[in-house]
């Protein structure tokens, strides 16, 4: 056992309960900082990694995910400095925009130091995970979501206020249903935990035959925890990611696994009926939700029209999204104006049109890496880049860096080429 090795371990097993710890002791007992403590953990496990390698006397090796990252990075801060923000802006900017690569890059460049196989940490990841969604399941089904209300979260239903508690529950207008979100901070935030989770679940479950029933089984309860947090973008992107992958093993499982995929499909198709027939009358409300969707493109209009104020250098980071709010630049009393509910949108606000362009190699890159070791975990990444079209779903750092840090263990056994190979 390593420092490395031991904090790679903390920073997973933290995660998943994040936002139980932080708002119980936040809110409840009024303890400042524990919400640091993923940050914190991130920032030790990188410096380990940095040291571990040092005294190792290894030469980092650097391929196109670390360039094409390190190129991201250096512009969001070149173009920042240009337009002025503030070094607060920068490092809260920073920190939201980069947290995820850096979690995927430390954990790469983790693996000489790394005592175990990854499917150990595989198994880690899957374990802590899997006890924060039993916990909110038994929430949600079983104690009901006022349970939360003696641990720190707010009655104030679908309401949640910067700074302050998150609602028990979120719900969706004039459709009179509740979105699961867990002992989580909200449903979005849920599903895109939920998307890295279903792709670690089946990346364990399904290389083994003695498992793989029981991993279709797991696999069909998890959409089902997806579709019932009604976040449209999340179950639009398990379908896309979902015929992506499945179109790369297609000769593989008409060869091999025929009865299984039938057997894929069905249960799919079952829990498709069942969501269709709880919510039949209410199908309109769940998925069109005429506001929402106008608000939507309400916020990347006014996101696009500030990105052609500035679109070669864009406005520094932390101009617009989540970050923001932490600034220090004064919050105006309209969210609409700094958030445009698509993290794309937000790197042309950022860093201009060579900022999301230099962001899309990034993510090209990583996916790449990712795939060449296990296909069905990049189809988890290729999820969250999906889902992030019309959400800033990275911010949620405790649900996408373990997640991402799994994949980079993974990633570092991959060999040379740079392209995907049939038999990864």
């Amino acid at each position: 056992m390593t420092a490395v090795d031991v904090l790679l371990r903390a920073l997973v097993a933290w995660a998943p309960f994040h936002v139980l710890l932080t708002t119980f002791f936040t809110q409840k007992l009024g303890v400042p900082y524990v919400g640091a403590a993923k940050d914190v953990l991130l920032a030790a496990f990188v410096l380990s990694v940095a040291w571990a390698t040092l005294r190792a006397r290894r030469a980092p090796k650097f391929g196109w995910a670390e360039w094409s990252v390190a190129a991201y990075a250096a512009w969001l801060l070149a173009a920042s400095l240009w337009e002025g923000a503030g070094w607060r802006a920068i490092a809260v900017g920073a920190r939201l925009d980069l947290q995820f690569f850096v979690a995927f890059l430390a954990a790469r460049h983790a693996a000489p130091f790394l005592p175990a196989k990854p499917s150990a940490y595989l198994r880690w990841f899957l374990a802590w995970g899997g006890a924060a969604l039993g916990l909110g399941v038994l929430v949600r089904f079983v104690a009901h979501e006022t349970v939360l209300l003696h641990l720190g979260w707010s009655g104030n239903l679908s309401n949640w206020t910067p700074g302050g508690a998150p609602p028990i529950w979120h719900g969706v207008a004039g459709a009179n249903v509740r979105r699961f979100q867990g002992i989580f901070d909200g449903p979005n935030q849920a599903a895109t935990f939920l998307l890295g989770y279903l792709a670690a679940w089946l990346a364990y479950m399904l290389p083994s035959p003695a498992r793989r029933g029981w991993g279709l089984a797991g696999a069909a309860f998890l959409c089902g925890l997806i579709a019932l947090t009604y976040t449209r973008s999340a179950m639009a992107a398990v379908v896309v990611a979902g015929a992506v992958v499945a179109l790369w093993y297609a000769p593989s499982v008409w060869r091999k696994h025929r009865k299984e995929a039938f057997a894929a499909l069905g249960v799919l198709s079952l829990v498709a009926g069942l969501f269709w027939f709880r919510y039949e009358d209410r199908l309109g409300e769940v998925f069109k939700r005429a506001g929402s969707t106008s608000g939507h493109f309400e916020r990347m209009e006014i996101g696009w029209n500030q990105f052609k104020t500035s679109p070669v250098t864009g406005l520094g980071l932390a101009s617009s999204g989540p970050a923001f709010r932490q600034s220090g630049n004064p919050v105006p009393a309209e969210e609409k104006t700094f958030i445009p509910e698509s993290w794309y949108v937000q790197q042309l606000v950022e860093g201009g049109a060579p900022a999301l362009v230099l962001f899309c190699l990034s993510a090209l890159a990583v996916l790449v890496a990712i795939w060449r070791s296990r296909p069905l975990l990049a189809g988890g990444f290729l999820a969250l880049l999906g889902m992030n079209l019309l959400l800033h779903a990275f911010e949620s750092g405790w649900a996408v860096v373990p997640f991402l840090a799994l994949c980079g263990v993974y990633a570092a056994r991959a060999k040379t080429p740079s392209v995907p190979l049939k038999n990864s």
